[in-house]
């Protein structure tokens, strides 16, 4: 078993530099979710991923695992990030810079007037190459936010439900017990009256 991201070399039974052993992991049944994968994956359409396909944990940040499992297990809505080992073939082109050559009888002002414009327009630096990788990051991070506050907000109301039920039935005892209580007395009363006689 291999791990499918071009330039990683991980395989099956290969430890990480901590010692600890490299997991895999297959593609999501979730559609969205397995283009949000293939998207950082950087795979083409003529690449889908089958259900052989594997990625390897490296390419995962920790808080994509879950905690006290035996082996590494991915939240749902984990999607890998670290590509350290990507070669350049797979990076976003920057777009080369066209050297203007004057024509024939070019005045220099029109030059000058040409090379302004130019220069006027955004350059593309590192920053704007990895934007595309920083959005995707930020999405990944709003994604896992909005589903920690629904899982969240479903255990509160599931919490909710059984605290009105334990009121409930907290009453029906207290009830249940005024009643007993009053039963006694009644007795009690009645033992006293006899007993007189």
């Amino acid at each position: 078993m291999a791990c499918t991201v071009s330039g990683c070399s991980s395989r099956l039974g290969v430890f990480t530099e901590n010692n600890e052993n490299v997991s895999f992991h297959r593609f999501p049944a979730d559609v969205d979710l397995k283009k949000s994968w293939v998207k950082n994956v950087r795979k083409g359409d003529e690449t889908k991923p089958t259900q052989y396909t594997r990625i390897c944990s490296l390419h995962f940040d920790k808080s994509c695992f879950r905690e006290g499992y035996g082996r590494k297990t991915l939240h749902s809505y984990a999607v890998p990030t670290i590509f350290p080992n990507q070669p350049l073939s797979r990076r976003p082109k920057l777009p080369t810079k066209r050297k203007l050559v004057p024509k024939y009888g070019e005045t220099s002002a029109a030059r000058k007037d040409e090379q302004r414009l130019h220069g006027s327009l955004p350059k593309m630096d590192r920053t704007t190459q990895t934007k595309n990788i920083g959005e995707t990051a930020i999405d990944t991070k709003l994604r896992k936010a909005t589903r920690l506050v629904e899982h969240y907000k479903l255990i509160a109301t599931r919490r909710g439900t059984k605290l009105k039920n334990l009121q409930r039935k907290f009453s029906r005892l207290t009830k249940k017990n005024t009643d007993l209580v009053n039963i006694i007395q009644a007795l009690n009363e009645k033992h006293t009256e006899y007993s007189r006689l």
